[in-house]
């Protein structure tokens, strides 16, 4: 099977180190040559990877097409190609409905919408994917945990929170930089900040649905530290800033797929 990439982004490079150093992938992949310095340099550190100076040439090489441009740049580079019925679109883009892919990238009809997150290059985190598609999911699942669902309104759920992402790594660079602000040494303090924060996320993923939502309650005594700091945080209304946060997000990826 040939994976064609329209666009080598960040994510575009994530997604191949992780299918050839996570999974040890053996397929060919197909880059364009757009971002020509990225595309360059995954040509060179993979023998498998070839760069496509034309997405026509692209597309007509390809068995699945990679869609990763900016979300309004999509409808007019999928529209441009020649794209056969046989041929499978996973889509990147932000936003873009399935209907609209569908639309641009016609004749094709197995279009699927994903959403990978940068840690996916070590073969961590999570990859959403609307529908649910067994080919995709294993190709997927080989680097991440894939979640499908089959309604895109639900697929905007996983959209709002993958913008949680430089939230999570503005709190550890904010902890880190107060650490260091009260006198401990850079090294120090971001080494202690990032053990703390991978050893609080690895213990969310070995729990239950159901005691992920005791996890909070079961670490805190009366009086103690963990207890006086989520009270001052209720206080000043984060958790109520972090669903409108979420909320804002989900409208936005709402109102650009009706």
């Amino acid at each position: 099977m040939i994976i064609g990439f329209l666009g080598t982004g960040v994510i575009t490079e994530a997604i191949i180190r992780g299918l050839y150093d996570a999974a040890h992938y053996e397929g060919t992949i197909l880059v364009s040559k757009r971002s020509e310095e990225r595309s360059h340099r995954l040509s060179e550190t993979y023998p498998n990877v070839r760069v496509v100076d034309q997405n026509q040439e692209l597309a007509e090489q390809s068995d699945w097409i990679v869609v990763s441009v900016l979300p309004e740049q999509v409808s007019e580079v999928l529209s441009e190609l020649s794209i056969r019925q046989d041929q499978k679109v996973v889509s990147l883009a932000a936003g873009v409905s399935l209907d609209e892919l569908r639309a641009a990238a016609a004749p094709a009809t197995d279009v699927v919408r994903v959403i990978p997150m940068p840690p996916i290059e070590h073969g961590l985190g999570p990859v959403a994917l609307c529908p649910p598609d067994d080919a995709t999911q294993a190709l997927f699942h080989s680097i991440g945990t894939c979640v499908a669902v089959s309604d895109e309104n639900q697929f905007n759920l996983f959209g709002a929170a993958s913008a949680l992402m430089a939230d999570f790594y503005d709190q550890v660079s904010v902890v880190t930089l107060w650490m260091n602000a009260k006198g401990l040494d850079l090294p120090t303090a971001a080494s202690y900040t990032t053990a703390l924060y991978h050893a609080l996320a690895d213990l969310t993923v070995r729990q239950s649905p159901e005691t992920l939502h005791t996890m909070s309650a079961d670490c805190q005594t009366p009086g103690g530290l963990n207890a006086q700091f989520l009270s001052r945080r209720n206080r000043v209304g984060a958790n109520q800033s972090l669903i409108d946060g979420l909320e804002d997000i989900l409208n936005r990826l709402e109102s650009a797929t009706d």
